[in-house]
């Protein structure tokens, strides 16, 4: 993949990381659950529309096909995941516009928009958001890391299993995601 030296202006620089940490945090959000349904694929291209000004730009015009792929087959197979979660963390990689934090941040925000795409809210999808979110303790301190923790625990709990909670929880995350795109 050539540098991103190759992008003349700065600040595109730090829209393809942002675009790349958000898409790598959206296709973890929408496979969390194993099941991938027409609005989850739609909140993809929705991710391509937006960002049609970076992906017909070099190097991200590469994730074009890949994307076009999902979409015409409608499925994601775990190969078409891998790929595309290895050009996102190439960007990962190079981390010089945002620091750890605020790049976890841009990937909460995808994994979010990813499980809150089909308007519904799974246990498993739950379970992924709190487990990704255990893998990453350095961000404990940091808003929202902990009072999203303890909502997701507080879900997972024995005390939570019936429809008022669930949906009180997705209009949590739903405020949440809203919250970080500002």
């Amino acid at each position: 993949m050539p540098p991103l030296e190759t992008i003349n202006k700065p600040l595109a620089r730090e829209d393809f990381e942002k675009a790349a940490l958000t898409l790598e945090g959206l296709i973890q959000g929408i496979t969390s659950d194993d099941m991938i349904n027409q609005k989850e694929l739609d909140a993809l291209n929705s991710w391509k529309k937006k960002h049609f000004f970076l992906i017909r730009n070099h190097p991200f015009d590469q994730l074009t096909s890949m994307i076009d792929s999902v979409l015409g087959c409608c499925i994601l197979t775990a190969e078409e995941k891998e790929n595309i979660l290895a050009f996102c963390r190439e960007f990962r990689s190079r981390g010089e516009y945002f620091d750890r934090v605020a790049s976890e941040l841009y990937r909460m925000n995808g994994f979010l928009r990813g499980i809150l795409a089909d308007e519904k809210l799974y246990r498993k999808e739950v379970e992924s958001l709190r487990d990704w979110l255990l893998e990453r303790p350095d961000l404990k301190g940091y808003y929202p890391y902990d009072p999203l923790l303890e909502h997701l625990e507080a879900f997972l709990s024995e005390a939570c299993h019936d429809a008022e909670c669930t949906e009180e929880l997705y209009r949590y995350l739903t405020e949440l995601s809203n919250f970080l795109t500002q």
